[in-house]
């Protein structure tokens, strides 16, 4: 196993050597983001070295160590862990007693690549590692001046066919994306075996073909090519687990962040109350103020502070409210001259401070008034308009056009004739008639009220003809809101 161990130290420091400051890098800063096809899958690889351990044997031969192994293999990886090689691989085992063996297999054996499930790419860019394993067939013959009458062969004379199970590991340096030198150690175990490695008789000493009867180590050094269209292959590209995010904006922000809430923590006009808080950052020296920082000062001295205060320079003595306004009233009237529509004459409060306009009808609206009283007439015992009526009352129409301040009170009345229902119905009826007249040609109705009274206010004795005739009547008579 001297030799196996040297050549494994040498691999290593290779490795260690070809590393340096520039290939070790994060993996952050290395990686491109990749695709499952952005990487070549496919290379062959050659082999050479030595074996070692031969059992069974019968020679007393030493053939440890023989640097006689000569290998190939062609691999594909399915991704950048696992893949499927085909292994060759030639031993000459030659013993001093009896001659040579001819010793030659092929297997399919499957791949891991330990650079991705360990991780190596965090550490280094050059060295991979991998594991191997699989089952093929072997072949051992002698030439033909070497065979033996008693040697068990198949397929071809002096030929012994086998099955072997085939373990090993390859460590490997990447010189470029299209290079590799490697070493390997691999173990080969055998069934169906027939005769010792030498070859010489089995009798006596007979192999069990249902058992592991035969096995030896291969050790060796090699190169791997890589082809195909892409940049890298399988074994060097590494599982993308994420690029961690530019974060220096955020940073930025935290840290202008960190800032502003140290300002807001200070206090500059030393008030008690944090800049974060105080409404009033320069506050006199000395001030008392509230929570908000705002100082309490009262200048005009009117028992509102200056903060709240909308008149700072109230006249000293002023009645203000809570607002510290000025309470003047110049007509004492109880109205501010602010809100005062008349603030040098006393007035009411529903005339904004003003007096009360008293309003008058003059005479020829109350003329027009007394004309219609006595010339507005129905048909007899009905609140049918005659049409000798309408003049009268269109002049109405006409002053209620001409003063929209004033309303109308419209009451309707009768003799004593009948009986005091039908009187009051009629009074009522004949009233609401003016009323519909009035809104049929314009006037607003909310400026009209009627009202009926039968027969219980007569102006005139109902005891005459004359007295009831003037006591049927519709009164007319201008009011105010």
């Amino acid at each position: 196993m001297k030799l196996f161990s040297i050549l494994f130290s040498i691999t290593f420091v290779f490795a260690a050597t070809a590393q340096t400051e520039d290939t070790i890098i994060q993996n952050k800063n290395t990686l491109d983001v990749l695709n499952v096809d952005d990487y070549n899958r496919w290379s062959v690889g050659f082999s050479f070295g030595g074996h070692d351990g031969m059992v069974p044997v019968k020679t007393n031969s030493n053939i440890a160590f023989q640097l006689a192994h000569f290998g190939g293999e062609g691999r594909y990886m399915f991704n950048n862990r696992f893949g499927v090689k085909l292994d060759f691989g030639y031993d000459l085992m030659n013993f001093d007693d009896v001659g040579r063996s001819n010793y030659w297999r092929t297997s399919v054996q499957g791949v891991i690549n330990l650079r991705d499930v360990l991780r190596f790419d965090t550490w280094t860019d050059r060295f991979g590692l991998l594991v191997h394993g699989g089952a093929g067939v072997s072949h051992l013959w002698l030439a033909k001046s070497l065979q033996s009458e008693d040697m068990n062969t198949t397929f071809l004379d002096g030929l012994d066919d086998m099955i072997n199970y085939t373990f090993g590991i390859t460590p490997q340096v990447k010189i470029t994306e299209r290079f590799s030198v490697k070493s390997d150690l691999t173990f080969t175990c055998h069934t169906r075996q027939s005769t010792y490695w030498d070859r010489l008789s089995t009798e006596g000493h007979e192999l069990d073909h249902g058992q592991i009867n035969g096995y030896f180590f291969n050790f060796s050094i090699g190169a791997s090519f890589y082809f195909g269209k892409n940049k890298r292959h399988a074994d060097w590209t590494p599982t993308e687990y994420g690029v961690l995010p530019d974060n220096s904006a955020m940073t930025d922000r935290i840290t202008q962040l960190e800032l502003e809430l140290k300002d807001k923590l200070q206090d500059d006009d030393g008030d008690g109350v944090v800049n974060g808080r105080d409404e009033e950052p320069n506050s006199v020296p000395g001030s008392v103020v509230n929570s908000k920082g705002i100082a309490l000062l009262d200048s005009d001295g009117d028992g509102v502070k200056d903060f709240r205060d909308e008149e700072p320079n109230t006249i000293p003595g002023s009645v203000v409210n809570s607002k510290g306004v000025a309470l003047v009233d110049t007509d004492k009237d109880g109205i501010e001259d602010r809100f005062d529509a008349c603030p040098e004459v006393a007035g009411l409060f529903s005339e904004n401070g003003c007096p009360e306009v008293v309003e008058e009808v003059n005479e020829d609206v109350q003329e027009i008034m007394n004309y219609a009283l006595k010339g507005v007439k129905f048909e007899t015992a009905r609140s049918v308009l005659l049409t000798r009526s309408y003049v009268f009352l269109d002049n109405i129409i006409t002053v209620l056009n001409d003063h929209p301040s004033y309303y109308l009170q419209i009451d309707g009345h009768t003799d004593n004739i009948g009986s005091d229902v039908s009187n009051l119905a009629l009074s009522k009826a004949r009233a609401r008639a003016c009323v519909d007249y009035f809104v049929s040609k314009g006037i607003a109705r909310y400026r009209l009220h009627s009202e009926g009274y039968g027969a219980s206010t007569p102006s005139f004795s109902n005891e005459t003809a004359a007295g009831r005739s003037e006591n049927r009547r519709v009164e007319f008579k201008v009011v105010f809101e």
